[in-house]
């Protein structure tokens, strides 16, 4: 099968460009990780603003000819950079093109706490924090659910068949990071 995954709606309040912003470079993040482990065999990821509403994102995967529409929602999100603690939340609703069903809802969270260092008399134990939190706690959930969809699909199949028509690429050109 091959799906159009449209960013997903942040939840929590935020100033509107950064909700917009922070809300598609999670979405990015997921579709990054699905593409490195073939989670479908063909995923479009399209930042157009006209496709937050459901009926629209339903309406452009059925014109791109997706048997399926990636969607979701980040219903709590908190960024502690390298000094505190970070977690997110996601709510990842796939549903079937040509019915409009939803098939899957996921709701995932994950956090990374910072452990403040600890001195001792001789020697002095510090806690490594990624230097982005955020990405590393979005990639573990991308993946936990990966694996699940990607089972659901092809329980057998090792290596998908490469379909022709939409390409696994972002329409939208800007790379970006927390």
């Amino acid at each position: 099968p091959t799906a159009l995954m449209v960013p997903f709606t942040m939840m929590q309040a935020m100033q509107p460009h950064q909700s917009e912003y922070t809300a598609q470079e999670v979405s990015r993040i997921f579709w990054q990780t699905w593409l490195k482990e073939e989670m479908l065999p063909v995923i479009e990821y399209d930042t157009s603003k006209d496709l937050y509403s459901l009926n629209r994102a339903l309406a452009a995967a059925k014109a791109k000819g997706a048997d399926l529409l990636i969607t979701g929602q980040i219903p709590y999100f908190l960024s502690g950079g390298t000094l505190g603690l970070t977690q997110v939340a996601v709510r990842v609703e796939i549903y079937d093109v040509a019915s409009a069903e939803l098939l899957w809802s996921f709701v995932h969270g994950g956090n990374i706490q910072v452990k403040e260092t600890r001195d001792y008399i001789f020697f002095d134990a510090e806690s490594k924090v990624p230097a982005d939190p955020v990405y590393v706690v979005c990639r573990v959930l991308a993946h936990d659910i990966g694996s699940i969809v990607k089972d659901w699909i092809s329980p057998s199949q090792q290596n998908p068949p490469k379909v022709d028509g939409m390409q696994n690429r972002s329409k939208d050109t800007g790379g970006g990071a927390f």
